[in-house]
C-alpha cells in the first residue's frame, strides 16, 4: 500500500493532466462527428467525455494548487524549477475547460445552467491566479504562464457566452435584422442563404409572440430537392447555434479572439522551445516531455478547429454574402456532402406488446431507475430515409409554401391551438397508422405498388413521430404533456392478453381511444 501511495503521489498530476488532454481530443472529434452519425456508442462515449472532462481539468488544477502552496510553505516561499514547471500546466487547465469549438452543450439544459458556469469560470480563475502568484519567479516561464493564461481566461470565456447566448431567456429577448444581408445575394446561390435565413429570422420568434416583417423569397423555380436540402441545410445550422460556439465564432469578436489564442499559444511553444530548452536539465524529463505534449495538443486542437471552421456551411455562407463564388467552387471540391446521419428513428407502439424483449440486470436497472428508459429505447429503431420519403416531405412542404405563409404573421387567425392537441392527434394519428397499415395489407397491396410504397412512408413518419412523443417528448412541445398518461399508456398496452394481430389492434385502438380523453 505505502508503494501504491507512492506512486500516486507521483504521477497522479501527470496522469490526470494527460487524461484532460485526451478527453479534449475526444470532444473535439466525437463532438464533430455526433452531428452527423446517430450511433449509439458515439452517443453514450459523449455522455461520459463530457460530464468527465469539466472534473478531471478541475481536480487536476487542484492539485497544482495544492503542490505549489505545499511547497512554498516547505521552502520558505522559494520555489523550485520543476514545481515551477508543473505550475505552468494551470493555464493549460483553463483551455480543457474552455471546451472545443464543436461542443459546449450536450443537450438544451446546459445552456440554461450558463450562470453556474459563469461562477465557476470565476472560482477555476481566481485559483490559476493564486497558482500563478505562488509559483511567480520572474523566469521565461514565469511570462509564458501569464500568456497561457490569457489564452485560457479567453476559451473559457468563450465557453460561458456561447451557454448563455444559446439559453432560452436571451433567445427570448434577442432579435436580429440579417434580413439586409440577403437582398443583395445573387439567386444562383441560395440555398444556404435561404436555409439561414430561416434559422435567423424565424428560429428565435418560434418561443413566443414576435411581430416580424416577412420576406417574400418565393421561387417558382424551387424544386422538391431543394425545398427539402433546405429544411437539412436550416437544421444544421440551429444544432450548431445551440450546441456549439457557432454564434461566437462566426462574429468579428469572435474570429479575432481566435486569432489572439492562436498567436498567443504559438509564440509560447516558439519561445518555450527555442529558450527554455536551454535549461531542460533543472526540470524532470518526465514533466519536461509532458509540457511538450501539452502545448502541441494545444496547436493541434487549434489547427483543427481552424479546419472544421473554413469547411462549415457558415463559412460558406459568408463568402457566398461576399460574392467570393470562385472561393466557395474551390472549397467545396474538398467538403463532404454529409451533413447529417440522413438517419431516422422509429418507434411501434404493436412491436412495443407483440415483441417483449428483456433487460440484462432488470434489477439492477430498476433500482438505478433506468429500466422504464432502456426498456422504451430498445424497441427504438433507425433507419435510413430513402429518396422517395424525402421526394414525399419535399412536396408537402412545397405545397403548404403555396397555400399559406411560413414564419410568424402579425396576425394569429383564430381557431384551437393546436400544440394543445400535439400529444392526442400523434397517439390517435399512430395508432390508426399502424391498425390500417398491419390489417389491410393486403387491401394496400391490391392498389398497386406505388400506393403500397406511399402507406408504408406514412407509417414511417407515423412511427417517427411517436419515437419523439415517448423518448424525446420535449422536441415536439414545451413539456406540458403528462409523462405520467403516456406511462400508463405504455404499460397497459403491455399488459394486453390476445390471441391474434386482429385482436391485438382492437385492444390497442380501444386503450389509445379511452387515454386519449384523458391527456
Amino acid at each position: 500500500m505505502e508503494l501504491w501511495k507512492e506512486l500516486w503521489k507521483e504521477w497522479n498530476l501527470r496522469l490526470t493532466i494527460l487524461l484532460s488532454l485526451i478527453l479534449q481530443i475526444v470532444l473535439i472529434t466525437l463532438g464533430y462527428r455526433r452531428k452527423r452519425h446517430p450511433k449509439r456508442w458515439i452517443r453514450i462515449v459523449m455522455w461520459c467525455v463530457y460530464l468527465s472532462a469539466d472534473v478531471v481539468a478541475t481536480f487536476a488544477l487542484g492539485i497544482i494548487a495544492n503542490n505549489v502552496s505545499r511547497i512554498y510553505d516547505k521552502e520558505c516561499g522559494s520555489i523550485d524549477s520543476n514545481t515551477e514547471l508543473t505550475a505552468f500546466w494551470a493555464p493549460f487547465l483553463l483551455l480543457h475547460l474552455g471546451g472545443p469549438d464543436t461542443i459546449t452543450a450536450y443537450a438544451l439544459e446546459d445552456n440554461e445552467l450558463w450562470l453556474r458556469h459563469f461562477l465557476v469560470l470565476a472560482v477555476q480563475t481566481g485559483m490559476a491566479k493564486y497558482v500563478f502568484i505562488m509559483a511567480w519567479t520572474g523566469s521565461h516561464l514565469s511570462i509564458l504562464y501569464l500568456l497561457m493564461f490569457f489564452a485560457g481566461l479567453i476559451k473559457y470565456g468563450e465557453r460561458t457566452w456561447v451557454l448563455r447566448k444559446a439559453s432560452t431567456n436571451t433567445v427570448r429577448e434577442s432579435i436580429d435584422d440579417d434580413v439586409r444581408y440577403f437582398s443583395d445575394c445573387r439567386r444562383d446561390e441560395h440555398t444556404l442563404l435561404d436555409a439561414y435565413l430561416l434559422v435567423r429570422t424565424y428560429f428565435r420568434p418560434l418561443f413566443l409572440n414576435v411581430e416580424l416583417p416577412v420576406e417574400d423569397r418565393s421561387d417558382s423555380s424551387q424544386t422538391v430537392e431543394n425545398s427539402f436540402k433546405i429544411t437539412e441545410l436550416a437544421l444544421g445550422f440551429m444544432y450548431d447555434n445551440l450546441y456549439t460556439k457557432a454564434p461566437l465564432l462566426y462574429t468579428r469578436w469572435g474570429l479575432a479572439l481566435r486569432v489572439v489564442t492562436f498567436v498567443l499559444t504559438s509564440s509560447v511553444l516558439v519561445v518555450f522551445l527555442v529558450v527554455v530548452i536551454h535549461d531542460k536539465h533543472k526540470f524532470s524529463s518526465t514533466d519536461f516531455t509532458i509540457t511538450n505534449i501539452l502545448l502541441v495538443g494545444a496547436i493541434i486542437l487549434e489547427l483543427y478547429s481552424a479546419v472544421l471552421i473554413l469547411s462549415s456551411d457558415r463559412f460558406l455562407v459568408w463568402l457566398i454574402m461576399n460574392g467570393n463564388s470562385s472561393t466557395i467552387k474551390a472549397i467545396e471540391c474538398f467538403l463532404t456532402r454529409k451533413r447529417w446521419s440522413n438517419n431516422m428513428s422509429q418507434f411501434s407502439l404493436l412491436s412495443f406488446i407483440m415483441k417483449e424483449k428483456p433487460l440484462p440486470c432488470p434489477n439492477i436497472l430498476k433500482h438505478l431507475c433506468l429500466d422504464k428508459r432502456l426498456e422504451k429505447q430498445g424497441y427504438a429503431a433507425d433507419m435510413e430515409i430513402p429518396q422517395n420519403l424525402k421526394t414525399l416531405i419535399g412536396e408537402y412542404l412545397l405545397k403548404k409554401k403555396e397555400h399559406c405563409q411560413i414564419g410568424p404573421t402579425n396576425s394569429i387567425p383564430e381557431g384551437p391551438d393546436f400544440t394543445e392537441e400535439l400529444e392526442k392527434s400523434i397517439l390517435a394519428w399512430h395508432v390508426a397508422t399502424e391498425i390500417r397499415y398491419e390489417l389491410d395489407g393486403e387491401a394496400i397491396n391490391q392498389h398497386g405498388a406505388a400506393f403500397e410504397l406511399h402507406c408504408r412512408l406514412i407509417c414511417r413518419i407515423s412511427r417517427y413521430m411517436f419515437y419523439l412523443m415517448v423518448l424525446h417528448p420535449n422536441m415536439i412541445s414545451d413539456g406540458s404533456m403528462n409523462q405520467i398518461t403516456l406511462s400508463s399508456i405504455l404499460r397497459a398496452a403491455r399488459s394486453l392478453q390476445f390471441t391474434s394481430k386482429t385482436e391485438a389492434c382492437q385492444q390497442v385502438r380501444t386503450i389509445a381511444y379511452l387515454f386519449s380523453n384523458h391527456i
